[in-house]
C-alpha cells in the first residue's frame, strides 16, 4: 500500500507540474496543493463551488412533514470522515428530550452502522434516517425544514478546508445553515449569514442547534444573508466571471 501511494503521488504531482493551470475549489485547497506536491501557488486558480439554480431556489414547494415535534433538522450526507455524522448523533442524543426531529438523509457501510447502533443504544428517537432522496425531491425536504446542517463537522484535514456543496444547497434556498467553521468561513459570520459552530463538537453543535429553536424570528434575517453572501460568492454568476477571468488569462 504504502508503494501504491508513493506511485500514485509521483503521478499525480507529474501531471499537475506539467499543467499550464490547476483548478481548485477553494484557496485553502490551492495553499495545500501546492505545498503537498511542490508546485507554484501561481500555477493554481480557484473557482468556487456552485450549485444547480435552476433546481435549488427558495420557492421550492416546502414538504410537509407530519410530526408531533415542531421544529425540523434536515442534512444528509454520504457518511464520509469529514461530514462528521456521529458529531449530529451525539447532538441529537444531547437534544432528545426536546420537541426536535432530525431528518438525515443519505449513508452506508459501515460508518451508517455505527450511526445507527449509537442511536439505538442511547434511545435516540427523534432521528429520522432515510436511505435516499432523489435530487430534485431535495429542495423540497430543505424548504420544508426549519434548519439545515451544512457541516463540516468532522474535524478532519480536509473538513478544515471545504465548504460543502449541501450548504451552498441550503444557502441558495434560502434557508437558516449550521456551518463548520474552518478555514474558508471567513465570508461568515456567527448569527448573521449562519450559524458557526467548532469542527468535531457535538455541544456547540447542539447549542446552536437549541438557540436556532428559540429565536426563530431571528431565522428569516439570517436566512436571507445568507442568500445573499451565496449569490456574492458562489452564484452561477460568479463561477462564470471566474472562469472567464481564467479563460483570459490563457490567452
Amino acid at each position: 500500500n504504502s508503494l501504491l501511494a508513493k506511485s500514485l503521488y509521483f503521478i499525480e504531482k507529474s501531471i499537475l507540474k506539467d499543467s499550464n493551470f490547476i483548478i481548485t475549489d477553494t484557496e485553502t485547497h490551492a495553499k495545500y496543493f501546492a505545498t503537498l506536491f511542490k508546485i507554484p501557488l501561481e500555477k493554481f486558480f480557484v473557482v468556487n463551488m456552485s450549485v444547480d439554480e435552476e433546481i435549488f431556489f427558495p420557492l421550492a414547494t416546502p414538504k410537509e412533514f407530519h410530526f408531533k415535534e415542531p421544529f425540523i433538522i434536515f442534512t444528509y450526507a454520504t457518511f464520509l470522515p469529514l461530514h462528521g455524522m456521529m458529531t449530529i448523533a451525539k447532538a441529537a442524543n444531547t437534544l432528545k428530550n426536546f420537541p426536535f426531529k432530525f431528518i438525515i438523509a443519505g449513508g452506508k457501510g459501515k460508518a451508517l452502522r455505527e450511526f445507527i447502533s449509537y442511536l439505538k443504544l442511547n434511545n435516540v428517537s427523534n432521528v429520522l434516517h432515510i436511505p435516499w432522496i432523489e435530487l430534485n425531491e431535495l429542495p423540497s425536504y430543505i424548504c420544508g425544514s426549519d434548519l439545515c446542517l451544512g457541516g463540516p463537522f468532522g474535524g478532519t484535514p480536509q473538513a478544515g478546508r471545504l465548504i460543502t456543496g449541501k450548504t451552498l444547497q441550503f444557502l441558495a434556498c434560502e434557508r437558516p445553515t449550521v456551518i463548520g467553521k474552518n478555514s474558508e468561513t471567513k465570508y461568515f459570520e456567527d448569527r448573521k449569514n449562519c450559524l458557526l459552530v467548532k469542527q468535531n463538537d457535538h455541544n456547540d453543535l447542539a447549542d446552536a442547534i437549541y438557540w436556532a429553536s428559540t429565536n426563530r424570528s431571528k431565522l428569516q434575517k439570517i436566512s436571507i444573508l445568507g442568500k445573499k453572501t451565496y449569490e456574492q460568492r458562489y452564484s452561477i454568476n460568479v463561477i462564470r466571471n471566474q472562469i472567464k477571468t481564467l479563460l483570459k488569462s490563457i490567452q
